[in-house]
């Protein structure tokens, strides 16, 4: 029997192999340093049909002033969700890792035998991480203070944010989709419903049930059963989100195959503040309360009778970070930078104003933003650019700051957590590899640290826009990249 000459490595990783082996051939040693692709590599890359010229590679060491590898660091390139670095480093630094949003409850009138005789308003200031939970802390906390029943309506103040999307459309022209969510100061649970499909148990109809189930959100059912074999997960199902009669509605269509079992669309729905209030009647009512009115867009009145009857504080920063780039949470990114603009510049919290502050900020420390364009902190754009260098000189920066530990602690872990958990497996990187990642049609990238074998630890970042890059091709070349700087 023949033995495979090879080892496991190589059989079980061929392209990583051969980028690790084509670059250690090139390279004689870890201070040398490369302005092109290796021969062999530029190769692969050819036969992928991705040229040269449409990738971007930057590998220094945190600790030297030369770059070990340098490759079209200039040029200006779509990110996808590596520009999530940029707002977190910048909130992180200025803001604080432990800066805390608020959300304030006042009453609009007195408290009689455990019931508001009047309206209740709630203030949000832009917590992009207050979910389902924490709105239920609070209405219990109002249950124990003494609040049990609104004799009024919900009124809610969103103007610590001011969103100007008349000429803001969605990436994909899915408005439904949560990832396309625009930020609201009284946002919660990212307006985050899930409609849940099934066949009934006569195998002739379905029902539609939610999680949460929104008291002010209609369904309409028109989905019917099929015969069809279940395959995947795209059964022919549609979704459309309308208002008639100030009553929202959803009408889902289409058809379900009768072996289909808990098909899960998850979309969203509603305004902000519509949303809240399904969700707060919903809790209270769960806490043996309720509300009798319905909701209120707040405006704007300084004069205002009201009595602050309870403060919610968020998660830290820190927190709220660690959770927005280990899962590239796209609505949180958006909403971090208006929080930027709203603390430093002066509410209300614009999309201007925090893009104006990070492009100050990361100038007036020396980082060129000359090719640096922001459209929304969150990478989900086609305008986005940004170069290597920027994010590379921002990753050193971010390395010798005092919130280092924060801030590398909210990266990806290799093979383990956040967007890389099923890649990496099998590389033994051993928990040396920290980073952002990116992708969006036509763009892969990666940033971050790699802690090398020889205890040097090095700022490693990638981006590559063509057609050609897919979500095979463009991991599998980050992985390589990566793999080998783990070994120097």
């Amino acid at each position: 029997m023949k033995k495979n000459k090879h080892p496991p490595f190589v059989r079980r990783y061929p392209k990583i192999a051969l980028f690790a082996i084509f670059i250690f051939t090139f390279c004689d040693s870890i201070n040398a340093k490369i302005s092109a692709l290796p021969k062999d590599l530029s190769t692969i890359v050819e036969s992928s049909g991705i040229p040269l010229d449409a990738i971007s590679i930057v590998v220094q060491s945190v600790a030297e002033n030369d770059p070990l590898v340098s490759i079209n660091a200039d040029v200006s390139r779509a990110p996808a969700s590596l520009i999530k670095v940029v707002p977190t480093w910048v909130a992180l630094e200025t803001l604080g890792p432990s800066f805390k949003w608020r959300t304030e409850i006042y009453t609009l009138g007195p408290i009689r035998n455990g019931a508001l005789e009047g309206d209740l308003l709630i203030k949000g200031y832009g917590d992009p991480y207050l979910v389902v939970e924490d709105l239920w802390h609070i209405v219990g906390e109002l249950s124990r203070k003494g609040l049990r029943h609104v004799n009024g309506d919900l009124i809610v103040d969103s103007s610590y944010f001011s969103s100007d999307l008349s000429n803001v459309s969605s990436i994909d022209g899915g408005q439904d989709r949560l990832y396309n969510v625009p930020p609201n100061a009284s946002m919660v649970n990212f307006k985050w419903i899930n409609f849940v499909i099934n066949p009934s148990s006569d195998g002739e109809r379905t029902r539609i049930t939610t999680v949460p189930q929104l008291p002010n959100l209609r369904i309409l059912n028109s989905v019917e059963v099929s015969n069809k074999p279940c395959r995947g997960n795209n059964p022919n199902i549609k979704f459309n989100y309308f208002k008639k009669n100030k009553q929202d509605i959803v009408e889902i269509s289409g058809s379900l195959p009768k072996s289909c079992k808990n098909y899960t669309l998850s979309r969203t729905a509603l305004s902000p503040e519509a949303y809240l209030y399904g969700l707060f009647k919903l809790l209270i009512n769960q806490w043996g309360g309720s509300i009798s009115g319905n909701y209120v867009k707040a405006k704007h009145d300084p004069f205002m009778e009201r009595k602050l009857f309870h403060q919610w504080n968020s998660k830290s920063l820190a927190e709220i970070v660690l959770r927005l780039n280990k899962w590239s949470n796209n609505l949180m990114a958006r909403s971090l930078v208006y929080t930027i603009g709203a603390e430093i510049l002066g509410p209300p919290g614009t999309r201007k104003k925090g893009i104006k502050y990070i492009g100050k900020y990361l100038s007036d420390r020396n980082i060129d933003i000359k090719q640096l364009h922001i459209e929304n902190g969150s990478g989900l754009s086609r305008t986005t650019r940004v170069t290597t260098n920027l994010i590379n000189d921002l990753l050193r920066k971010a390395w010798r700051s005092q919130i280092m530990p924060e801030f590398i602690s909210s990266l990806s872990i290799a093979g383990e957590d956040g967007t890389t958990r099923k890649r990496f497996r099998g590389s033994k990187t051993e928990n040396r590899i920290r980073v952002k990642t990116g992708t969006l049609k036509n763009v892969s990238s990666v940033g971050g640290y790699v802690f090398g074998k020889s205890g040097k630890v090095f700022s490693v970042v990638f981006i590559a826009n063509h057609p050609n890059v897919d979500r095979a091709s463009g991991p599998n070349f980050q992985e390589a990249l990566m793999t080998w700087v783990s070994e120097l």
